[in-house]
């Protein structure tokens, strides 16, 4: 990935490309899931230990998280 970036750093420079960049750390947690997960809590959350929790929003590593990231901003701009 490093090398990707440092590529088209290389190739705007010598195109006299502008380069606009942001850093969305948490981009994932925008968006809707449309899978169901959900996990159960440990001893180490106390009396809500073996309550199931749902999670409804996008996480990092699902494979379908980057769609429903890309999702997100375009809804709202339609």
């Amino acid at each position: 990935m490093p090398e990707a970036i440092h590529l088209g750093m290389f190739a705007a420079i010598h195109n006299d490309i502008k380069v606009i960049a942001a850093d969305i750390g948490n981009a994932y947690l925008h968006s809707k899931t449309t899978e169901k997960i959900y996990t159960i809590l440990r001893d180490e959350y106390g009396e809500l230990s073996e309550n199931a929790l749902v999670f409804d929003k996008g996480l990092h590593g699902l494979r379908s998280s980057g769609a429903r990231f890309h999702e997100h901003p375009s809804d709202g701009l339609r």
